[in-house]
């Protein structure tokens, strides 16, 4: 054997000891001393799964393909079948499984065509994926022509190359991107390359470069790098929960694809068979796959017969019990601030905490243990992050959260999503750990715990398809003498934002003013990020200038902006101007000028909010309108509905869903009595 001055790394531990006639050749690296230093004159990278310390040697091989820098470097993996199986180097997903099991002349071989092709200028006669030989040819400076490659499994592809550009790819019924993130999944094959001049190509379907579409890849690789606790086989297969699949809004791109999936899965098909036929890419839709198993969408998984004819089945959702009144559970990667907010939520006589966890996975695993009534999640954690654990408390068991995360101002993105898939509460971490600026917070975070420990939460079905109960029945029988006008009040935006989901906005049953938690300037970041996700007809009122509101319009208006109106036969218009203690005395003006004009009948609902605007809304059941308004124990802030219900007035209602269903089809609702009795409408 030839020595090969060291050209390739072999991550492991001592016991991972290369034996004899290898470690000539091969550097042993553990995975406390890798540097990407290490890296630059290696020809290939071995690492060994299922041994002690292989996630951290799994984490570093990632790190290494999807850089790059580094991520032409090819690898040879191998190692106890159950954990290549469950890591996210799937052989059908990336193609970098090369064996599972250790084979000392197979590795060696390896070795030696590697150390062959280097410098040779000759083309490999062998590859280990397709990702590994478009790499190679776009580092050796070919890559100006278009490459057909035919995988191992019979699947034909097209991808058109010029320099480090991405012109077009063409493969199974998929072109463009999401042919080319199935190709990179692909194992070995047959290729032909054809060179071509540059800017002589006459089809452009991507026109990206190839390292930005790879790390595109690998964020999607990343995204379902669990689905493997859930899945042992390709060959299982899945069943779905009875209720709707957790199919995206239809304004989403993949919808279809999706949706092609779920007959898949009812027809039976394993998920081998659902990767090769549907009309998306394999990793994404792995990745949609293990959204329905995180979603509680997947009631089981069935995997092959075993040898005694057994079928084995696995629940994909975790039994998750109820929890005993303000337990916390505290959530964050940060050992320092884990210790800081368990400081501070003990000095409350409320609040015990009854365990802390590291990540989203660990979170997980403690909800067994610890049963806590309300849970404080960071957002950016390893493995699974807050979104991720959000989720899947939210569709499975769900309890109050409340997150709590520097990266959550009212503006951004990570707020609006982490209030979009359930949280309660969402509290802007101090950006420092100084005295000052935890005494500064301290008083707010107690306060809003609590507060959150205390409401009935539940369970995340707004992202489902919309129910057709909830959409009227054509749009003739529209009354347009109805004026709806729903209050959200503090702490009340993830209801609103359920509440979109639950409802049919292009055919309401009237005019609608939706009022929000919201500063102006708040609101608008956050309609962006709506109508991203929903495409709703929906506008936010212009603090400039008279707008006339149209007959099935809906609009939007922060707490901080409360304009004028006039209503004037059935003509409805707002202009700046309006001069309002609060938002109680605004929605009243609203309902009595719409009972004068004769033209208009005020419904009026309300979810969450401070007890000192309920005289309004008492007032505006006494003109004859009609006020519903949210159970107390489904609202952060209990006391505008707690008094409403002392008043005895108004409808009270148990769900979100249930007020949706009000505003799609009011005629039953309407004419009801606005009073209680004892809590209950008569």
């Amino acid at each position: 054997m030839v020595a090969l001055k060291l050209n390739f790394v072999f991550l492991g531990n001592k016991e991972n000891n290369l034996s004899g006639e290898i470690g000539k050749y091969c550097r042993l690296v553990s995975p406390e001393n890798f540097d990407a230093g290490i890296l630059e004159e290696a020809k290939g990278i071995a690492g060994v799964l299922g041994e002690s310390g292989s996630d951290r040697i799994e984490e570093l091989l990632l790190r290494t393909r999807f850089d790059p820098a580094t991520c032409h470097i090819p690898f040879f993996l191998w190692g106890r079948e159950w954990k290549v199986m469950n890591s996210r180097f799937w052989p059908r997903i990336t193609g970098d499984v090369n064996c599972i099991f250790w084979n000392e002349e197979k590795f060696k071989k390896w070795c030696l065509e590697r150390e062959s092709d280097s410098g040779s200028g000759e083309e490999k006669a062998e590859w280990n994926s397709f990702a590994e030989l478009l790499m190679w040819l776009i580092r050796s400076g070919k890559s100006c022509g278009t490459l057909n490659f035919r995988s191992s499994r019979g699947t034909e592809g097209v991808i058109g190359l010029e320099g480090e550009t991405v012109l077009f790819c063409r493969a199974r019924n998929l072109e463009g991107p999401e042919a080319f993130f199935d190709m990179m999944s692909w194992a070995r094959g047959e290729f032909l390359f054809e060179p071509m001049e540059p800017g002589s190509a006459t089809e452009v379907n991507i026109g990206r470069s190839f390292f930005d579409l790879y790390r595109e890849y690998g964020l999607m690789l990343d995204e379902c790098r669990h689905v493997f606790e859930f899945i042992k086989s390709l060959q299982d297969r899945l069943e779905l929960a009875p209720d709707n699949c957790a199919l995206d809004d239809k304004a989403d791109r993949y919808f279809k694809g999706y949706e092609y999936i779920c007959r898949l899965i009812d027809q039976g098909k394993s998920v081998d068979e659902i990767l090769a036929t549907a009309p998306l890419s394999a990793i994404r839709s792995l990745a949609y796959i293990y959204r329905l198993i995180c979603f509680g969408d997947v009631s089981s998984v069935h995997h092959p017969r075993k040898d005694d004819g057994k079928e084995d089945v696995n629940l994909a959702s975790c039994a998750i019990r109820f929890a005993k009144k303000h337990n916390v559970l505290v959530v964050d990667d940060a050992p320092f601030f884990q210790k800081v907010l368990k400081r501070i939520l003990e000095r409350d006589n409320r609040l015990v905490v009854a365990g802390t966890a590291k990540d989203g996975i660990d979170c997980l695993e403690k909800l067994e243990e610890s049963d806590p009534d309300v849970i404080t999640l960071d957002i950016e954690m390893p493995r699974l992050d807050g979104l991720g654990a959000l989720k899947r408390i939210m569709l499975r068991k769900p309890r109050p959260v409340v997150v709590l995360s520097a990266f959550t101002g009212e503006t951004s993105r990570l707020t609006y999503e982490a209030f979009k898939f359930g949280a309660v509460d969402v509290i802007e971490k101090p950006r420092s750990y100084s005295a000052a600026d935890l005494e500064q917070k301290e008083r707010e975070i107690l306060e809003r715990v609590a507060r959150t420990a205390c409401v009935q939460v539940e369970q995340l079905t707004y992202v489902r398809k919309r129910r057709t109960n909830n959409t009227r029945r054509n749009g003739s029988d529209i009354d347009s003498g109805l004026l709806f006008v729903n209050y959200f009040g503090e702490g009340s935006f993830s209801q609103f934002l359920k509440a979109l989901s639950y409802g049919n906005w292009e055919d309401p049953a009237g005019r609608t003013i939706f009022i929000l938690p919201l500063t102006r300037h708040a609101l608008k970041h956050m309609y962006q990020y709506m109508i991203e996700d929903h495409s709703l007809p929906m506008e936010i009122l212009p603090d400039e200038g008279e707008v006339e509101v149209r007959t099935r319009g809906v609009y939007l208006l922060g707490t901080d902006w409360l304009p004028d109106i006039e209503i004037k036969d059935d003509r409805i218009s707002f202009r700046p101007g309006g001069r309002y203690n609060d938002v109680g005395e605004f929605i009243e003006a609203i309902a009595a000028k719409a009972i004068e004009s004769g033209s208009y009948r005020p419904v009026v609902s309300a979810v969450s909010g401070l007890a000192h605007v309920a005289n309004s809304f008492v007032r505006v059941a006494g003109m004859g309108g009609s006020l519903f308004y949210l159970n107390p124990k489904r609202c952060l802030f209990p006391d505008l509905a707690q008094s409403l219900r002392k008043a005895g007035v108004g409808y009270e209602v148990d769900t979100i869903e249930e007020m949706v269903q009000i505003w799609a089809n009011p005629e039953s609702y309407v004419n009801r009595p606005s009073t209680l009795v004892d809590g209950q409408a008569q």
